[in-house]
């Protein structure tokens, strides 16, 4: 035997003076049959915003590969639209709220999981385009600032309308 059980077998008395308080060997159980139960997670509701952001930004990494590969854009370049710079912003704008609303009209039969991705994609690129103007430097010339906005709204409708090409095509 080693010397810490002859020690303590030489010296039990002194060790059991005191009885545990009442009630103690219930809780005890108590807590090992807890311990011993699966605790049910529910770990993918938890982080759904994070699958969500996933899903988006694959959905835009696809969209660009799609437009970047697309025969069609090489051989005809995009038309230069709202070149107005009084009414620049909202003739984006409008054009994007126009392609949204078709995009809606798209997603109607598809799984509401997914409508509610690109709903939420759409949602803030136009977002993200309301304020764009506000944003940029104010050392910037007008014409360097026209072209960045036209550039940065042209390039966020051809996005939509990207998926608004990938949907029509889901959906023939």
């Amino acid at each position: 035997m080693d010397k810490l059980k002859t020690y303590i077998e030489r010296h039990r008395p002194q060790f059991d003076t005191e009885e545990p308080a009442a009630g103690h060997l219930e809780r005890f159980e108590a807590k090992l049959t807890a311990a011993q139960q699966p605790i049910a997670t529910r770990r993918i509701v938890k982080h759904w915003n994070l699958y969500a952001v996933a899903a988006s930004v694959l959905l835009l990494i696809s969209l660009g590969i799609n437009w970047f590969s697309s025969s069609e854009q090489h051989e005809n370049p995009p038309i230069e639209i709202c070149d107005d710079p009084a009414t620049m912003k909202y003739c984006y704008l409008n054009r994007m709220n126009d392609t949204a609303r078709l995009i809606d009209e798209l997603t109607q039969n598809i799984d509401p999981f997914e409508r509610e991705i690109i709903q939420m994609e759409v949602a803030s690129i136009i977002e993200d385009n309301q304020s764009f103007d506000e944003e940029l430097p104010s050392e910037l010339s007008p014409e360097r600032a026209q072209a960045i906005m036209s550039d940065y709204y042209r390039h966020n409708l051809e996005a939509l309308q990207g998926i608004v090409q990938i949907l029509s095509a889901n959906n023939s």
